[in-house]
Order: C-alpha cells, then sequence, then structure tokens
C-alpha cells in the first residue's frame, strides 16, 4: 500500500479513509473531485485532496466498473424477478411455503401461520410476519402475491437475492441446491409447468451469482 495511505488508515482519518476506499461508487469519488454536494459524510474530500494522482486515476477508473457491475446486477435481478412472476400466484402458495422453509425464512413450526402479521415470529429474516408499508393490515408475505408495487418487486428480489442467502458462496449454493430440488420434486410430481417456471427461475438466480465481483477497493490501494 502506498505510504501516505497507508498514514491515513492509521490517524484519526482512518475511519473516513477506510470509508472512502470500502464505498468507493462513482458518486462519492466524483464529489471528492468536484466537492459541490452539501455534505461529506465519510471526510470523502478531505481523503482525495491527500492521494496522489495516480491513486486519483485509479479510483476514478474503479467507480466506474463499480457503476457498471451494480447496473449488470440491476439487469439480472430484473430478469430473477420476471422469471418469479407466476410462482406468486394463488395455485402456488404451497410451493411457495415450501421454499420460504426449506431456505431458512420461516421454522417448520410456523409455516401455516404465514400470511398473518405477528409481532413475534421465531424466524422470520425476511419479516414476512410484519405489516406491509403500502397496506395496513396486509402481511409483508402477503405483499409477494399481489400486483406489481414497489413492495412487491423489493420483497421477490429479497426472496432469491439478500444476506441470508447472500452471505457465503455456501449460502447461495444451498439457494440453487433448493430451486434444483424444488425442479425435480415438482417433474417427479408431474408438475411440468411449474418444473419449467423453476428451472428457469433458477437460471436466472445462478447467472446472478456466478457474477464474479469485484472486491471493496483497487487492487492498487489494497496492498503494503
Amino acid at each position: 500500500m502506498p505510504v501516505d495511505v497507508a498514514c491515513l488508515l492509521a490517524d484519526a482519518c482512518g475511519s473516513a479513509a477506510r470509508a472512502l476506499l470500502k464505498n468507493v461508487w462513482s458518486e462519492q469519488t466524483l464529489y471528492a473531485m468536484r466537492q459541490d454536494l452539501p455534505s461529506d459524510a465519510f471526510g470523502v474530500a478531505v481523503i482525495w485532496r491527500q492521494l496522489t494522482d495516480e491513486q486519483h486515476e485509479a479510483l476514478l477508473e474503479f467507480a466506474q466498473l463499480k457503476q457498471v457491475e451494480r447496473s449488470d446486477h440491476e439487469c439480472l435481478l430484473s430478469q430473477i424477478l420476471r422469471y418469479a412472476q407466476p410462482l406468486f400466484v394463488e395455485e402456488n402458495r404451497d410451493l411457495v411455503k415450501g421454499l420460504c422453509e426449506k431456505l431458512g425464512y420461516v421454522s417448520p413450526s410456523m409455516v401455516e401461520e404465514l400470511g398473518q402479521v405477528l409481532v413475534h415470529a421465531e424466524v422470520d429474516p425476511l419479516e414476512f410476519f410484519r405489516e406491509s408499508s403500502e397496506v395496513p393490515g396486509r402481511s409483508r408475505y402477503e405483499a409477494l402475491f399481489c400486483e406489481a408495487s414497489p413492495e412487491t418487486s423489493r420483497l421477490r428480489g429479497l426472496f432469491f437475492q439478500n444476506a441470508v442467502q447472500n452471505a457465503s458462496p455456501s449460502r447461495r449454493s444451498h439457494l440453487l441446491e433448493t430451486l434444483a430440488s424444488a425442479v425435480a420434486t415438482l417433474t417427479t410430481a408431474e408438475r411440468y409447468d411449474a418444473a419449467a417456471m423453476m428451472h428457469e427461475i433458477r437460471n436466472a438466480v445462478m447467472n446472478r451469482y456466478e457474477r464474479e465481483l469485484l472486491p471493496g477497493y483497487p487492487d492498487s490501494m489494497s496492498h503494503s
């Protein structure tokens, strides 16, 4: 790591430096260059002035790559939502409940309670038992089956892309294996249309997770 950056990480500005390096989205880096936004919560402008021209160039290039990565992931998420749309219909409620149980979104003893608004649920990482932010009295789980809305799209996205499943490669494998198992089970039950739907969903999810993520900040600024 360049000496000046290493010193920054060690002194009183260390937290601001790490925020810049680990959260180098294009808007933060461009702020450091323009210095025309109303606030600078991460101390980006301060750190920016301490970096060399070479480091400025590395950060700006990396920020552009991050922006492309984010756009790419948004496109892949849109594909997941499109293929998952026919999953969240009345006739597939049993399938969705089964997935919730296998993916750890609900405890086995609470599966049949899905759809209710409950303040205290034993297992509820996606808060499906919580009340909808759009319709009072409706649970977030029920929102999965509603017409397209910001909340519905957000929750369907979380169903296949969330901290529970994104935490590690092994958790991602669990998600893909669960979807593959659902395809096999549906095929055995001769529910061929549902099996084909789940196969498309699994492919879309696999495309999302197989994309290699960029590191938190440029390699040139991560080594001593």
